[in-house]
């Protein structure tokens, strides 16, 4: 191989690394805006059915470009003043929100087991992760 062919490809590397390293940081800029974040429970809680959304809207757009939302068809019988289009979650943005509700879930089963128990918080977290491992394997 030459010593282009080689520097090239490191530095088309680099490239795929950095453009990765922002794709990610705008996948998770998008969960942490409260509408794109409200789109995403809607399609969430109607998973796996196709929901509506506005066609121009900003938000849906930016979801649609950074893959956490697909429109569910190619064709679709609008209203051209409001457009509408069927939309679907994609795996990675599924795998987020489940991972949400389960930390949120986690979390307020341990902040009731604290506020249930006399004792110091440090013994209710073992209460709390003991009674979790019981879920889990009971």
């Amino acid at each position: 191989m030459s010593v282009i062919h080689i520097s090239s490809r490191i530095a088309k590397r680099k490239k795929d690394i950095a453009f990765n390293k922002f794709y990610s940081k705008q996948q998770d800029s998008m969960f942490q805006d409260s509408q794109a974040l409200e789109i995403l429970e809607e399609l969430y809680v109607q998973h796996p059915n196709a929901v509506c959304l506005p066609m121009y809207n900003q938000k849906v757009k930016l979801l649609d470009q950074y893959g956490l939302i697909t429109k569910a068809s190619s064709q679709a019988i609008v209203d051209m003043s409001d457009p509408a289009f069927p939309y679907i979650l994609q795996p990675i943005a599924e795998d987020r929100l489940k991972k949400m509700h389960s930390t949120i879930r986690m979390h307020f089963f341990v902040v009731k087991l604290t506020l249930a128990c006399p004792a110091r918080v440090e013994f209710c977290m073992r209460c709390a992760c003991y009674a979790i491992a019981r879920r889990r394997f009971f």
